[in-house]
């Protein structure tokens, strides 16, 4: 994920006073993923109580994700991961058993 566009663009949002609810709802209509421009604003928090983040402060509308970022989300329950594979292996075993009899 492009941090630093995000990281700019919610410094440029609380600079001007936008609340918190208000950056997230921007960009989730922008196409982030709301579990995305939480984390970047989490990130934006934490460097802002320890260093300046810098001079640049950009205008406009917030940047749009990636086609990949847009596809393919990062955040995945991991119980739904393992019993997916589980699952898998399971039906394979099921079906080399089937076949060999």
């Amino acid at each position: 994920m492009p941090y630093h566009a995000l990281l700019e663009y919610i410094r440029t949002a609380k600079d001007i006073g936008t609340s918190d609810d208000e950056v997230i709802t921007r960009l989730t209509k922008a196409g982030w993923y709301k579990i995305d421009a939480q984390d970047a604003l989490d990130l934006y928090r934490r460097l802002t109580a320890n260093t300046a983040l810098g001079a640049y402060s950009p205008q406009g509308e917030p940047p749009a994700p990636s086609l990949m970022e847009r596809v393919a989300p990062r955040h995945y329950d991991t119980h739904v991961v393992v019993l997916a594979i589980f699952a898998f292996v399971v039906g394979l075993i099921v079906f080399f058993a089937l076949a060999q009899s």
